[in-house]
């Protein structure tokens, strides 16, 4: 049973999350009434079962691989979302927010995240001088409006889970801003992108933070946030300018860096409940090992 609790919470992370990415993200929430399982999922000649590898390093974990009847996948994995659609139908019946759920885990689970999740300066600067800086030149061969970036766009930022909880509480405002190259003459506004995998990049910008944590927030997008007019500042036509405060409420979801890039906090929530997150320490300082580099 424990083994198919961490297969369904990673089925249905990769199949329930709100938005397409370029990095296999799903697109905007559709109301099921049959749980298809993701493109992919089932292997060519899996016809009786579907061999899954655990991705997780958890010692408690002696199989390596898994076997499960792909009917037996299907029943449990509709029940599954038929719960979390229960669950979510109940919490907005009780006026509960989404952005109210995240702060109450961001503040439960504040030592798990940090433990599994926190980036130190070694990372930091090792993924800006491998995955940033040799593109600086040539940003549009990285950074290119997502399909969806005509309903949502991103604001990455390094922040600590206090600030983290006070953003769900309060929002953006261009008075926090800190970073307004390329705004026009009305001076300072919150800066999002198109592209995630750009909006993810500033996470790497800001230096080195105690306690900080790479986000990614799924911000709704309005007409008030406009396209940046800088050729220069803005060559990719990726960069977009709120002038506005945009409000908590238009904070659609939250994405946290980690090993393999963004995991949405629900995702992270259901694997710090199945006891198969990692020390931040074992991918952290991939950067300062010899020989092959993620």
């Amino acid at each position: 049973m424990k083994y198919i609790n961490i297969l369904l919470a990673t089925l249905l992370c990769a199949a329930t999350a709100p938005y397409v990415q370029a990095q296999r993200f799903p697109v905007k929430p559709t109301k099921m009434k049959v749980f298809k399982l993701p493109v992919g999922t089932l292997p060519k000649g899996a016809v009786p079962g579907i061999k899954v590898k655990i991705p997780y390093n958890n010692p408690q974990f002696k199989a390596k691989v898994i076997q499960l009847p792909v009917t037996q996948l299907k029943v449990a994995v509709n029940q599954k979302a038929k719960e979390l659609q229960v669950k979510s139908a109940q919490q907005r019946a009780a006026g509960i927010t989404p952005q109210q759920v995240w702060i109450d885990e961001v503040q439960k689970y504040r030592a798990e995240l940090l433990a599994s999740y926190h980036l130190p300066q070694n990372y930091i600067e090792g993924f800006y001088m491998r995955r940033i800086d040799p593109y600086r030149s040539r940003p549009e061969q990285i950074y290119h409006p997502d399909k969806n970036s005509d309903k949502v766009l991103y604001r990455g930022m390094i922040i600590t889970p206090e600030e983290l909880t006070a953003i769900l509480k309060k929002g953006f405002s261009p008075k926090d801003s800190k970073w307004n190259t390329g705004t026009d003459e009305r001076g300072a506004a919150v800066s999002l992108s198109s592209s995630y995998n750009e909006a993810s990049h500033y996470i790497f910008q800001s230096g080195y933070k105690k306690d900080g944590i790479g986000v990614v927030f799924v911000v709704k997008r309005k007409p008030t946030m406009e396209l940046g007019k800088s050729a220069e500042f803005n060559s990719t036509k990726t960069i977009y300018y709120s002038y506005e405060d945009i409000p908590a409420e238009d904070i659609l979801d939250v994405y946290i860096h980690g090993e393999y890039g963004p995991e949405s906090l629900s995702q992270i929530v259901e694997k710090i409940n199945a006891g198969t997150t990692r020390p931040h320490s074992t991918w952290t300082d991939q950067f300062n090992r010899g020989g092959f580099l993620r």
